[in-house]
């Protein structure tokens, strides 16, 4: 999830757009008013420049609000130590702890078309691992080569996420949907 840097990023370029109005107000005799108060030109880049640290702050740290909304989103689940198992193009290593079929599967998960949320894209997982986002009413395949798997998706502007245990069929194909319902929150289910 990225939610909180995107946030932090827009923070940062109204902070910027709010400076450079400054500077041009200033420059051209104008003096800005806040509640009322006048505001010389140095507290007003005081204030601006404050402003702007602290955006800067918040990004600094959203990376680790991030990690810990994805955490969140897999608690229970165990976490990748990595080994040396080699996995075709696009798919994650196993854990060790995860057993490997012969032949991979092909998940297939497809997102229902709805107005909420129709402008953001909802990011999908497999065991912790992040594959690609699905725009509205597109479809996202890949391949698993590992048994168990949970499959996750999460909807950035509302932070809510929905995960479903699978276990994969060799050659086979599982097919699922997800959608951002009415109430901006996401849902993912296995189609039959």
């Amino acid at each position: 999830m990225k939610t909180n840097r995107t946030q932090a990023y827009l923070s940062i370029a109204f902070s910027v757009i709010l400076l450079i109005a400054g500077i041009i107000a200033y420059n051209t005799g104008y003096v800005i008013t806040w509640f009322g108060i006048r505001l010389s030109g140095p507290i007003f880049f005081i204030l601006a420049g404050l402003m702007l640290a602290s955006n800067v702050y918040a990004l600094l740290n959203a990376k680790k609000a991030d990690e810990q909304a994805t955490e969140k989103m897999f608690s229970g689940v165990p976490q990748s130590q990595g080994n040396s198992v080699a996995m075709p193009t696009g798919v994650e290593a196993p854990p060790e702890n995860y057993e490997i079929i012969p032949v991979p599967c092909t998940i297939s998960i497809t997102r229902q078309k709805a107005m909420v949320g129709g402008m953001y894209k909802v990011k999908v997982y497999i065991n912790r691992h992040e594959i690609g986002e699905i725009k509205n009413g597109e479809n996202l395949q890949f391949t698993t080569n590992v048994l168990q798997n949970i499959i996750a998706v999460s909807y950035g502007p509302t932070g809510t996420y929905a995960n479903i245990n699978i276990v994969a069929v060799p050659g086979g194909q599982i097919n699922l949907s997800t959608v951002v319902n009415k109430r901006a929150q996401v849902e993912l289910s296995l189609l039959p």
